[in-house]
């Protein structure tokens, strides 16, 4: 990975953004607070993500910034959205997303919002728990729609970041304990005819600042991972989450 680059500095004494060093003098008049985004540096950055990770699709964590020009953006680039309410999934849409470009995170997804991804037949709906999949399995019967799943799993793993922020040890709130995989397992076998069981998901956190952890949970996900597709042949996603520091 290449060493981060500052995209803002100051030249010939005038402060300058991105890579097409962009001054920032014309924006002092103006008479409010303003945010100041810079699409060369998205681009730059989304193409560097892409190059070292050949073979994987990437999705852009709505909840990071949802300015409508950034959204086209990334999709014009090739990216999918990852969306964590009814809300998000409607401003993806307005961007120019569709259905199957879009991953529904989150813990507290509501029958409504549930209801509307389902209809949508969106690409991949993230389980955060054993009821959500029951509320899901009643909510596809009662709509007769077939909905794509991925269980998140907690694999009790530290990283190095704000505690307020990590969401992969058992005292999260986030993700499901190995130990729930026999019931989830079950619920599957049982409701086939409306579920389309896609494979595990897990998000360790935001702002990891090292790869320890990360390494140590991607190899305890991926042997489940691995003894799960041995019975659903339908497994063929292995999502890693995101917050990669290292990557700013």
């Amino acid at each position: 990975m290449s060493k981060a680059k500052l995209y803002l500095q100051y030249e010939n004494q005038h402060l300058v953004l991105g890579p097409q060093k962009n001054p920032f003098v014309r924006l002092l008049k103006l008479p409010w607070p303003t945010y100041v985004y810079d699409l060369d540096i998205v681009r730059e950055r989304f193409e560097m993500m892409k190059s070292q990770l050949s073979g994987v699709q990437i999705y852009y964590a709505m909840k990071a910034n949802p300015h409508l020009q950034i959204l086209k953006e990334l999709k014009k680039m090739g990216s999918g959205v990852d969306v964590v309410s009814g809300g998000e999934i409607e401003r993806a849409l307005e961007a120019g997303f569709v259905p199957q470009d879009m991953i529904f995170s989150g813990v507290g997804k509501t029958i409504k919002e549930l209801t509307q991804a389902i209809k949508l037949e969106i690409h991949q709906i993230n389980v955060e728990s054993i009821a959500e999949l029951r509320r899901i399995c009643t909510l596809s019967r009662q709509l007769g729609k077939k909905a794509s799943i991925v269980f998140r799993l907690n694999p009790n793993v530290d990283i190095e970041t704000h505690p307020y922020i990590a969401t992969g040890l058992h005292n999260n709130k986030f993700g499901m304990a190995f130990s729930d995989l026999p019931e989830l397992e079950e619920i599957i076998l049982k409701n086939q005819d409306i579920l389309s069981f896609k494979g595990v998901s897990l998000h360790l956190g935001s702002q990891m600042h090292n790869l320890a952890g990360f390494r140590e949970a991607v190899q305890i996900l991926r042997e489940v991972f691995v003894n799960l597709q041995k019975r659903f042949a339908s497994i063929d996603t292995f999502d890693v989450g995101g917050g990669w520091e290292f990557l700013r």
